[in-house]
């Protein structure tokens, strides 16, 4: 996960028509807490499994007079120098082999499975993160929360190897895939008491994001039995791989900093009111190189003003309305939007159906610094897409989504839970890349001269889209064990600027069916069992993106035969199933509390497909799978003291 498990104490999300308090998103967000609360004076964890290691402290501090507080500082780091997990070797190098199709337009001659023989793929996992948390109470009153967080992650494959295109000549092949990034993020809360009725706090926050990612290749003629190893000595430097090699790098930075207060009030037991004020400013730089486009980049500093408004009413026994307001100001356009969202909860105990609690939500939603995935452009790439961040300029107006949320949690028995959740988001406007259009007005000409471009509308495009979905799941919670199952079903569809016929097709990472079981059965005092399983269906884009978004979308599109890259939802990928069981033995010894747990992945070593390649056999068009990992048997050792 992006963060150590051992820092975070709670995470929740919000899919859909979330209150004006927690800002402006079209998709949801993350709620996450640090785990800074202490019971003890002091404790300590420290974890171990093959791709890594955690160590965790945290414990609570007494200041003088009736002052106190507690920490907590946890350090998460990659095992890869230590111990390289045979199953995550396994894929990288799988992943990192040439794609047929793209390692064809590289060099030119037509390239297939068969005739691709390996010398060397060397990959590289690196990735850390740190958290550090504290809380003052600084008087009956006053609380003081601090954090700050930083993490790196890094992947790097080399691909050394030989194409064999003929009986006395063979193409020597080197690449290098190298993908990299760092976050920061620190803020501080004042939060205080100012009467009987009224809480305020004031929050001053940073975060840094920095990502780089870098493609090379070199294609080189070599005499069939001549010393490969004498081929690829000249290789070994930084200076030697990159000197007049062909690729592509891109590189985003984004630093955002804000300050915010937020008052709450109570008129009476059955009304509250919430208000807070935000100013921010986010800093962005874009870079763009590969072989399909003229380098260019792109840098814009935004300044935003927002605030919101939330009244909270009680209109009677457990039913309560809430009606919001979030307002923004940006300077770039010199536009003021609003968001009006509202929430209908009702709460009944000792129903029919026992417990129950149903909530209706909806409203406007807006997005002011927005994701793109730009999709990986090299015939070895590992990394599928590169995310990036920018803040809307005056060039295009900010994306807007309509949410209607419905969700209904029952529960009929003690230790028994139903949920149902709906969702309904109309997109009159989204904003994503625009791959045609960049193609014919950024495409190669050959000049490495970059393009410094001053509006977002020359490679950003705006475009319509719905999409709608529910889920069910049931829990039951006993002293004989426990266990969930649930079903989800989405459906996501867009109509993407000047492709695929101007029609309303699927989305990428759209997951049309899901289903999902998990049960824990303790066996003794000191050992349990846990089998899990999970499956989905109807996943389109079966193809790799940049099949779709680069080949298709370019002028000269290639040969595919029967295989339509224009037509997403005709290759469709097949189901991912996957079965999982495992063992986990706990208990105290001395003052220490020992978990071991054994783990047995992909159980019945399924060979499920990521993607799918096109490579060209006698003249016919055949489908290459990619494939996830098989079975994998995981071990982790956990100690708490």
């Amino acid at each position: 996960s992006a963060f150590s498990p051992l820092a975070i104490a709670r995470l929740r999300v919000q899919k859909a028509g979330f209150g004006a308090e927690y800002g402006s998103h079209l998709s949801g967000l993350l709620l996450v807490e640090h785990d800074v609360d202490a019971a003890g004076a002091h404790s300590g964890t420290i974890t171990a499994d093959p791709l890594s290691a955690n160590a965790k402290v945290k414990g609570r501090i007494r200041l003088a007079g009736d002052r106190s507080g507690s920490y907590m500082a946890t350090v998460r780091t990659s095992a890869w120098e230590v111990y390289q997990d045979p199953s995550l070797r396994s894929l990288l190098s799988n992943w990192h082999s040439p794609d047929p199709l793209l390692s064809s337009r590289w060099t030119g001659q037509t390239v297939n499975t068969t005739s691709l023989r390996w010398y060397r793929n060397d990959p590289v996992v690196d990735f850390s993160d740190a958290h550090a948390a504290l809380r003052l109470h600084l008087g009956p009153f006053r609380v003081l929360n601090a954090s700050a967080y930083r993490a790196t992650n890094g992947i790097r494959s080399v691909m050394q190897g030989i194409n064999a295109n003929g009986q006395d000549q063979q193409e020597l092949m080197y690449t290098l895939d190298d993908y990299d990034w760092t976050n920061w993020a620190a803020q501080v809360r004042h939060s205080w008491i100012l009467g009987a009725r009224s809480v305020a706090s004031l929050q001053a926050r940073g975060s840094w994001h920095e990502s780089r990612y870098g493609y090379q290749a070199l294609h080189t003629a070599v005499v069939a039995n001549q010393d490969l190893t004498r081929q690829f000595a000249g290789l070994d430097s930084l200076s030697a791989r990159i000197a007049g090699a062909p690729g592509s790098s891109e590189g985003n930075q984004v630093n955002e900093y804000a300050i915010a207060g937020q008052l709450s009030h109570s008129f009476a037991p059955s009304w509250q009111i919430d208000g807070g004020i935000e100013g921010s400013r986010t800093e962005s730089w874009f870079l763009l190189r590969n072989a399909f486009l003229r380098p260019f980049q792109y840098e814009h500093n935004a300044w935003m003003l927002s605030g919101f408004i939330t009244s909270t009413t009680t209109l009677g026994l457990g039913v309560v309305l809430e009606a919001g307001l979030r307002t923004t100001y940006l300077p770039a356009r010199q536009t003021l939007y609003g968001e009006p969202r509202f929430t209908l909860r009702y709460d009944h105990q000792d129903g029919a159906l026992g417990d129950y609690a149903v909530r209706f939500a909806g409203g406007l939603y807006r997005q002011f610094t927005n994701q793109y995935e730009l999709t990986s452009t090299g015939a070895t790439a590992v990394v599928p897409s590169i995310r990036f961040w920018l803040p809307v300029d005056a060039s295009l107006a900010p994306p807007r989504v309509l949410h209607f949320a419905g969700d209904l949690l029952v529960m009929p028995a003690t230790g028994w839970s139903v949920r149902l959740e709906s969702y309904l988001k109309v997109q009159p406007r989204l904003v994503d890349i625009d791959y045609v259009r960049i193609l014919d007005e950024l495409g190669r000409t050959g000049s490495n001269e970059i393009v410094s471009l001053t509006d977002q509308s020359a490679f950003i495009s705006p475009m319509k889209g719905r999409s709608a979905g529910a889920s069910l799941g049931v829990q039951r919670d006993a002293d004989w064990g426990d266990f969930s199952v649930g079903y989800s079903y989405s459906h996501a569809v867009r109509r993407y600027p000047n492709r695929f016929g101007n029609a309303l097709v699927s989305v990428p990472w759209n997951e049309p069916h899901r289903l999902v079981a998990e049960a824990r059965l303790p066996l003794l005092s000191y050992l349990s069992a846990t089998v899990a399983g999970q499956g989905s269906w109807g996943r389109k884009w079966a193809l790799r993106r940049t099949y779709y978004d680069f080949l298709a979308a370019g002028a000269n599109p290639p040969e595919t035969g029967s295989i339509d890259l224009n037509t997403p939802g005709n290759q469709a990928a097949p189901a991912y199933l996957t079965f999982d069981i495992g063992l986990t033995y706990e208990q105290r010894v001395g003052p220490t509390w020992v978990r071991f747990r054994a783990t047995v992945l992909n159980l019945y070593n399924r060979r499920n497909v990521y993607d799918y390649s096109i490579e060209q056999n006698d003249g016919a068009f055949d489908r290459v799978p990619r494939l996830l990992p098989g079975r994998q048997v995981v071990l982790s050792l956990r100690l708490d003291v």
